[in-house]
């Protein structure tokens, strides 16, 4: 928190009070990141990756229960800023294609992920997650 002294009659649209007259400002966390890792080496790319609901319909062979979820990946071609999609649930790694993992065939890489964000619920509507717990399933 951003503590300060609060004056006499101060008002409270900026800030909340935490303490006689001790006050803490409303305030915005901003994450900058600037990395040139070397993941096993130099040839490395960013995958951005977005977890998404999965696209068939509740009851299909592929998503019987309708709670599946699914990675869009793409590989990022150009430097520079990126926004976060809260949404999204958006994950970016630094890869090192000429490298693999023993055990899950992926590139090595270095995860970049927020942690604590509130996304929306991805189950499909009528799902077994979005069902009330009374039904049964």
């Amino acid at each position: 928190m951003q503590t300060y002294v609060a004056r006499g009659n101060e008002p409270n649209s900026y800030r909340t009070t935490v303490g006689p007259k001790i006050n803490a400002q409303y305030h915005q966390h901003i994450f900058s990141l600037r990395v040139d890792p070397t993941a096993g080496g130099p040839a490395n790319s960013v995958l951005e990756t977005d977890v998404v609901p999965f696209p068939t319909f509740v009851g299909s062979p592929e998503n019987f229960a309708g709670n599946a979820l699914t990675a869009e990946k793409q590989t990022l071609k150009v430097e520079g800023p990126r926004d976060y999609d809260w949404a999204a649930d958006k994950r970016r790694k630094i890869i090192n294609t000429r490298n693999k993992h023993y055990a899950s065939d992926e590139h090595t890489c270095y995860g970049v992920h927020l942690k604590g964000g509130t996304i929306l619920l991805l189950a499909k509507e009528g799902s077994w997650v979005v069902l009330p717990a009374s039904m049964p399933h």
